[in-house]
């Protein structure tokens, strides 16, 4: 995760949903006054005949402008009512579309359909999306706050964005204000202009026209929640490829091999590719490692998916030859005696296709700076093949979705 540069400053996330024309009018206004949006689309709302809707080119203009075109599902779906077939195309349908249209890697921000005060999305949801998008948006209930550090060394995954009508106009305004003197950011969202659940024109321009004033600059979803992920490529959809400055790496000894392959995920899961470490008879070790920047004192949560397989000799693989582990650095980088937290995968949850779900809790000292992540096979008699898949590493209170 990269860190912006504070400047004491906040920030407004203007987002539009759907594919309603409004949204040229919108972008038009932002234009104007030099200020980025955020537009989650729904394909299948798209290219209508009739003039109430964008189509394909104003995407493009409104990339080439500068703003962030984000996914809305396929079908504007309730996530929590379809099975997980069907989930994994609204998910991944509108990311192709709209990357076909703008580039590849481009839409990295996915906003639920219907939130969680609609029943919209639960777990299953979330777990789905872990590998797809970097950052997730529901709609906020009464009782969430959508006012955010615009600084944080941990951004959330699931943003709460507030909903704009021209019944909230003054608390829409006021939350302008505070941006102008606080550093946060605060989502806010809208679908169309002049109908009953939505701002009027005079409404977007007044807020627009404020915040110029007050120095207040709107800003994409990207931008305000940089991605939060400690774990890079934590499904290995992109190979081994993209080392980041941490250094994810593999290490190998003697005959131990790591590999990506192709391989089917646990049910509900997404992704097409594992990790594959194999040893020959008895000889040899390979593992990944990740080296990640930790808040002392932090309860994290290290979970993910292990599957055996060729084994010769079982008993010894369950004998923490296939081992996930922790392992706490100081600040000069030296691995603090003692604070070790290691676990035999093997031994996890049954999930289904032949996958074990691990999970582990790791509390770090006051002296931790870094950890180690790791997954890993050390020799076994006669070999073995083992994957790991899913990897996930992050403060306890966001979940486990490995």
């Amino acid at each position: 995760m990269q860190r912006l540069t504070d400047t004491g400053r906040g920030a407004i996330v203007l987002p539009m949903d759907d594919a309603y024309a409004a949204m040229r009018t919108g972008t038009n206004w932002m234009n104007a006054r030099g200020q980025n949006g955020t537009f989650y689309i729904t394909p299948g709302l798209m290219n209508d005949v009739s003039t109430i809707k964008i189509v394909d080119q104003d995407l493009i203009d409104f990339h080439n402008a500068g703003h962030e075109i984000a996914a809305h599902s396929k079908t504007h779906a309730n996530m929590s009512l379809i099975t997980a077939a069907e989930r994994t195309v609204e998910y991944d349908y509108p990311k192709t579309y709209l990357e076909n249209l703008i580039g590849a890697g481009t839409v990295t921000t996915w906003a639920y359909p219907f939130g969680t005060g609609s029943s919209g999305r639960n777990l299953a949801c979330d777990q789905q999306l872990y590998l797809g998008y970097d950052r997730w948006l529901d709609m906020a209930m009464t009782t969430n706050s959508v006012v955010y550090p615009r600084y944080s060394d941990t951004p959330p995954l699931l943003i709460n964005r507030l909903a704009w009508s021209a019944t909230n106009q003054a608390q829409i305004l006021t939350l302008v204000r505070k941006a102008a003197t606080s550093a946060v950011v605060v989502p806010i969202l809208f679908h169309n202009l002049d109908t009953a659940v939505n701002p009027t024109r005079a409404n977007v321009l007044e807020m627009l026209d404020l915040a110029v004033a007050l120095g207040v600059p709107l800003i994409t979803t990207q931008e305000a929640f940089p991605a939060s992920r400690s774990l890079l490529n934590p499904g290995f959809e992109n190979g081994l490829d993209g080392v980041d400055p941490t250094g994810r790496h593999a290490i190998t000894a003697a005959n131990g091999k790591c590999s990506v392959v192709t391989d089917t995920p646990a049910p509900e899961y997404q992704g097409t590719k594992a990790l594959e470490l194999s040893t020959t008879d008895n000889a040899g070790y390979a593992y990944i490692r990740q080296q990640v920047q930790f808040l002392p004192g932090r309860q994290d949560t290290f979970s993910g998916q292990c599957k055996a397989v060729s084994v010769s000799n079982a008993g010894n693989l369950i004998a923490d030859k296939a081992f996930v582990r922790i392992q706490s650095l100081d600040y000069g980088q030296a691995v603090i005696a003692g604070l070790d937290v290691k676990m035999t995968p093997a031994l996890g949850k049954d999930i289904g296709a032949g996958w074990k779900k691990f999970t582990l809790d790791f509390t770090a000292g006051q002296s931790t700076k870094t950890v180690n992540v790791d997954v890993g096979l050390q020799a076994t008699v006669g070999g073995a093949v083992i994957r790991f898949d899913h990897l996930w590493f992050e403060p306890k209170y966001l979940g486990d979705l490995g």
